[in-house]
Protein backbone atom coordinates (compact mmCIF):
# COMPACT_ATOMS: atom_id res chain seq x y z
CA UNK A 1 0.00 0.00 0.00
CA UNK A 2 2.59 2.40 0.87
CA UNK A 3 4.32 1.64 -2.06
CA UNK A 4 1.32 2.57 -4.29
CA UNK A 5 0.99 5.69 -2.21
CA UNK A 6 4.15 6.90 -3.09
CA UNK A 7 3.94 5.99 -6.94
CA UNK A 8 0.83 7.74 -7.06
CA UNK A 9 2.08 10.92 -5.09
CA UNK A 10 5.16 10.85 -7.62
CA UNK A 11 2.81 10.52 -10.38
CA UNK A 12 0.72 13.84 -8.79
CA UNK A 13 3.94 15.61 -8.90
CA UNK A 14 5.66 14.97 -11.86
CA UNK A 15 1.72 16.18 -13.37
CA UNK A 16 2.56 19.40 -10.73
CA UNK A 17 6.35 20.18 -12.37
CA UNK A 18 4.61 19.38 -16.08
CA UNK A 19 1.86 22.23 -15.23
CA UNK A 20 4.04 24.70 -13.47
CA UNK A 21 6.81 24.76 -16.54
CA UNK A 22 4.81 23.84 -20.26
CA UNK A 23 4.05 26.97 -20.73
CA UNK A 24 7.68 28.77 -19.52
CA UNK A 25 10.06 30.04 -22.30
CA UNK A 26 13.78 28.81 -22.55
CA UNK A 27 14.96 32.50 -22.76
CA UNK A 28 16.87 35.20 -20.68
CA UNK A 29 14.60 37.06 -17.82
CA UNK A 30 13.92 36.57 -14.30
CA UNK A 31 11.28 33.75 -12.67
CA UNK A 32 9.26 34.08 -9.56
CA UNK A 33 8.13 31.03 -7.53
CA UNK A 34 4.88 31.88 -5.78
CA UNK A 35 2.84 29.82 -3.19
CA UNK A 36 -0.64 29.34 -2.57
CA UNK A 37 -1.37 33.10 -1.40
CA UNK A 38 0.42 34.73 -4.21
CA UNK A 39 3.59 35.89 -2.10
CA UNK A 40 6.62 35.20 -4.20
CA UNK A 41 8.90 32.61 -2.24
CA UNK A 42 11.37 32.41 -4.71
CA UNK A 43 12.91 34.57 -7.69
CA UNK A 44 15.75 34.41 -9.42
CA UNK A 45 17.59 35.74 -13.10
CA UNK A 46 18.55 32.93 -15.62
CA UNK A 47 19.47 32.52 -18.76
CA UNK A 48 16.78 30.08 -19.46
CA UNK A 49 13.99 30.10 -17.52
CA UNK A 50 12.36 27.00 -18.48
CA UNK A 51 15.68 25.18 -17.49
CA UNK A 52 16.45 26.76 -13.92
CA UNK A 53 12.53 26.32 -12.67
CA UNK A 54 12.74 22.56 -13.92
CA UNK A 55 15.90 22.34 -11.96
CA UNK A 56 14.65 23.99 -8.59
CA UNK A 57 11.79 21.36 -9.02
CA UNK A 58 13.66 18.25 -9.91
CA UNK A 59 16.04 19.08 -7.28
CA UNK A 60 16.57 17.13 -4.16
CA UNK A 61 18.25 20.10 -1.98
CA UNK A 62 16.26 20.33 1.41
CA UNK A 63 15.66 24.24 0.39
CA UNK A 64 14.45 23.33 -3.13
CA UNK A 65 12.37 20.38 -1.79
CA UNK A 66 10.76 23.43 0.60
CA UNK A 67 9.98 25.68 -2.15
CA UNK A 68 8.42 22.24 -4.59
CA UNK A 69 6.28 21.97 -1.32
CA UNK A 70 4.48 24.93 -1.82
CA UNK A 71 4.87 26.80 -5.04
CA UNK A 72 1.70 26.67 -7.00
CA UNK A 73 2.41 29.47 -9.48
CA UNK A 74 5.58 30.33 -11.78
CA UNK A 75 5.49 33.35 -13.26
CA UNK A 76 8.27 35.26 -15.40
CA UNK A 77 9.39 39.01 -16.84
CA UNK A 78 11.93 39.14 -19.91
CA UNK A 79 14.44 41.70 -19.13
CA UNK A 80 17.42 41.92 -22.00
CA UNK A 81 20.28 42.11 -20.03
CA UNK A 82 22.03 40.58 -16.04
CA UNK A 83 22.53 44.21 -15.57
CA UNK A 84 18.73 45.21 -16.30
CA UNK A 85 17.29 42.05 -14.38
CA UNK A 86 19.41 43.40 -11.25
CA UNK A 87 18.39 46.45 -11.33
CA UNK A 88 14.11 44.81 -11.80
CA UNK A 89 15.04 42.86 -8.75
CA UNK A 90 16.69 45.72 -6.75
CA UNK A 91 13.23 47.74 -7.29
CA UNK A 92 11.03 45.18 -6.31
CA UNK A 93 13.32 44.98 -2.85
CA UNK A 94 13.88 41.41 -4.19
CA UNK A 95 17.86 41.84 -4.91
CA UNK A 96 19.84 39.16 -3.05
CA UNK A 97 23.50 39.73 -1.94
CA UNK A 98 25.76 37.44 -3.91
CA UNK A 99 29.23 36.98 -2.68
CA UNK A 100 31.73 38.56 -4.73
CA UNK A 101 35.32 37.56 -2.68
CA UNK A 102 37.90 38.02 -6.01
CA UNK A 103 38.87 41.66 -6.41
CA UNK A 104 40.88 43.41 -8.95
CA UNK A 105 42.85 45.44 -6.89
CA UNK A 106 45.52 48.67 -7.42
CA UNK A 107 48.80 48.60 -5.53
CA UNK A 108 49.99 52.76 -5.17
CA UNK A 109 53.43 50.86 -4.52
CA UNK A 110 54.17 48.68 -7.15
CA UNK A 111 51.78 50.59 -9.57
CA UNK A 112 50.18 47.72 -10.80
CA UNK A 113 46.77 45.59 -11.14
CA UNK A 114 46.37 42.48 -9.72
CA UNK A 115 43.66 39.96 -8.23
CA UNK A 116 43.14 38.78 -5.00
CA UNK A 117 40.82 37.69 -2.28
CA UNK A 118 42.65 38.45 0.76
CA UNK A 119 41.99 41.54 3.35
CA UNK A 120 43.75 45.20 1.75
CA UNK A 121 46.84 46.10 2.31
CA UNK A 122 47.25 49.42 3.07
CA UNK A 123 48.15 51.60 -0.43
CA UNK A 124 45.95 48.91 -2.37
CA UNK A 125 42.46 49.99 -3.74
CA UNK A 126 39.46 47.39 -4.87
CA UNK A 127 38.28 48.40 -8.63
CA UNK A 128 36.12 45.34 -9.52
CA UNK A 129 34.52 42.45 -7.47
CA UNK A 130 34.03 38.63 -8.98
CA UNK A 131 32.31 35.46 -8.30
CA UNK A 132 34.99 33.08 -9.72
CA UNK A 133 38.80 33.82 -9.92
CA UNK A 134 38.76 33.43 -13.67
CA UNK A 135 36.13 36.29 -14.63
CA UNK A 136 38.63 38.46 -12.84
CA UNK A 137 41.75 37.16 -14.63
CA UNK A 138 40.14 37.43 -17.95
CA UNK A 139 39.02 41.67 -17.41
CA UNK A 140 42.95 41.91 -15.72
CA UNK A 141 44.50 40.37 -18.73
CA UNK A 142 42.52 43.23 -21.00
CA UNK A 143 43.43 46.21 -18.58
CA UNK A 144 47.26 44.69 -18.94
CA UNK A 145 46.77 44.41 -22.57
CA UNK A 146 45.69 48.21 -22.98
CA UNK A 147 48.58 49.26 -20.83
CA UNK A 148 46.28 51.30 -18.85
CA UNK A 149 47.26 52.99 -15.55
CA UNK A 150 45.36 53.87 -12.69
CA UNK A 151 44.23 57.00 -13.54
CA UNK A 152 43.17 56.48 -16.99
CA UNK A 153 41.27 53.43 -15.98
CA UNK A 154 39.31 56.01 -13.16
CA UNK A 155 38.77 58.22 -15.76
CA UNK A 156 37.64 55.60 -18.50
CA UNK A 157 34.74 53.77 -15.95
CA UNK A 158 33.60 56.93 -14.26
CA UNK A 159 30.14 58.25 -14.68
CA UNK A 160 31.66 62.09 -14.61
CA UNK A 161 30.03 64.06 -17.31
CA UNK A 162 28.42 61.98 -19.51
CA UNK A 163 25.34 62.27 -21.50
CA UNK A 164 24.28 59.26 -23.01
CA UNK A 165 22.88 56.06 -23.70
CA UNK A 166 24.67 52.53 -22.91
CA UNK A 167 22.47 50.14 -25.61
CA UNK A 168 21.99 46.73 -25.10
CA UNK A 169 19.89 43.72 -26.24
CA UNK A 170 16.06 44.00 -25.94
CA UNK A 171 13.46 41.67 -24.28
CA UNK A 172 12.50 40.90 -28.12
CA UNK A 173 13.89 40.69 -31.33
CA UNK A 174 13.52 44.58 -32.78
CA UNK A 175 14.22 46.41 -28.99
CA UNK A 176 16.84 47.43 -27.27
CA UNK A 177 17.41 47.77 -23.92
CA UNK A 178 19.33 50.87 -22.41
CA UNK A 179 21.16 52.78 -19.59
CA UNK A 180 20.82 56.24 -19.34
CA UNK A 181 23.29 58.49 -18.09
CA UNK A 182 22.26 62.47 -18.10
CA UNK A 183 24.45 65.37 -16.35
CA UNK A 184 26.97 62.75 -15.34
CA UNK A 185 24.86 60.36 -13.14
CA UNK A 186 23.12 57.27 -13.73
CA UNK A 187 19.03 58.34 -13.90
CA UNK A 188 17.27 55.03 -15.09
CA UNK A 189 16.97 52.36 -17.60
CA UNK A 190 14.48 51.15 -20.44
CA UNK A 191 13.75 49.77 -23.54
CA UNK A 192 12.71 51.08 -27.30
CA UNK A 193 11.84 49.82 -30.90
CA UNK A 194 14.50 49.68 -33.57
CA UNK A 195 12.90 52.39 -35.82
CA UNK A 196 13.15 55.06 -33.10
CA UNK A 197 15.94 56.88 -35.66
CA UNK A 198 16.32 59.69 -33.22
CA UNK A 199 17.04 60.06 -29.56
CA UNK A 200 16.19 63.50 -27.56
CA UNK A 201 16.42 63.05 -24.19
CA UNK A 202 12.29 63.78 -24.15
CA UNK A 203 11.80 60.61 -26.05
CA UNK A 204 14.19 59.43 -23.66
CA UNK A 205 12.74 60.27 -20.64
CA UNK A 206 9.16 59.19 -21.27
CA UNK A 207 10.70 55.93 -21.53
CA UNK A 208 13.18 55.55 -18.58
CA UNK A 209 12.53 53.84 -15.52
CA UNK A 210 14.04 56.27 -12.86
CA UNK A 211 16.48 54.41 -10.26
CA UNK A 212 16.88 56.78 -7.63
CA UNK A 213 20.05 54.88 -5.70
CA UNK A 214 22.47 52.77 -7.72
CA UNK A 215 24.08 49.93 -5.13
CA UNK A 216 27.66 49.48 -5.18
CA UNK A 217 27.30 46.09 -6.54
CA UNK A 218 25.04 46.45 -9.46
CA UNK A 219 27.61 49.86 -10.48
CA UNK A 220 30.17 47.47 -10.43
CA UNK A 221 28.69 44.85 -13.30
CA UNK A 222 27.55 47.99 -15.39
CA UNK A 223 31.43 49.04 -15.07
CA UNK A 224 32.33 45.48 -15.74
CA UNK A 225 30.14 45.30 -19.03
CA UNK A 226 31.34 48.63 -20.01
CA UNK A 227 34.70 47.24 -19.96
CA UNK A 228 33.96 44.44 -21.96
CA UNK A 229 32.44 46.48 -24.52
CA UNK A 230 29.17 44.71 -23.94
CA UNK A 231 27.15 48.05 -24.53
CA UNK A 232 27.06 50.25 -27.71
CA UNK A 233 27.53 53.71 -26.75
CA UNK A 234 24.96 56.66 -27.72
CA UNK A 235 25.87 60.24 -26.97
CA UNK A 236 22.74 62.44 -26.31
CA UNK A 237 22.73 66.09 -26.99
CA UNK A 238 21.11 68.44 -24.07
Amino acid sequence: IQQHQEETQSKLYINKINELTENLPSVKGIFYLQDKAGKIIFCDFSDNIYKSAKGILNSKSKKNIQLQNNVEQIYYEFTGTDIIAQLMLKEKSLKKRATKPFAIRYSEQTSSFFVSSSKKNEGEVDLFNFKYPSQAEKILASLQKENLDYKTLKKKISFAGRNELWVGQGRKLGEHSFLAFKGGKFIGYGFYELYHQTLSWEKILKLTIPVTTLPKEIKNEMQIAYLKGEFKVIKINS
